[in-house]
């Protein structure tokens, strides 16, 4: 495939001078050394352009990070207000249950207390003065 520009060391025509060559040379480098730059910033190029992927994905999932701790710092919140709701609510059976105890040690305190004074007042001696 020609792209109608001679190969480099070849010249335009068959008859050509030497200056004419040295000088076509000395462009010539200077059109490779600036493809070589072309090319260095063409992979620079895609080396950024693959940094920036990788940064773009980093960035998701950095955001996808703080939506999940977003989501468990709620759950810990819930998990939180429930704790203490169930907290407050053995601290109310608790006590419910201590005063349910202290109400039938009254009670049976009372019916142990009504049948001594039962005993005694039948089985007390009479005095027959």
């Amino acid at each position: 495939m020609s792209t109608g520009m001679p190969r480099r060391g070849q010249g335009w025509g068959g008859n050509s001078s030497p200056f004419e060559n040295e000088s076509r040379k000395g462009l010539l480098d200077d059109y490779s050394d600036h493809d070589e730059g072309d090319d260095k910033l063409a992979r620079t190029q895609a080396e950024v352009d693959g940094l920036v992927g990788i940064m773009r994905d980093n960035v998701g999932k950095v955001l996808d990070r703080s939506a999940k701790l977003d989501d468990l710092e709620d759950k810990s919140e819930k998990l939180m207000e429930g704790a203490m709701a169930f907290r407050r609510g053995t601290k109310k059976l608790t006590w419910a249950m201590w005063w349910k105890s202290k109400r039938v040690c009254m009670v049976v305190t009372m019916v142990i207390l009504v049948m001594i004074a039962i005993l005694v007042w039948k089985y007390w001696p009479e005095d027959d003065d």
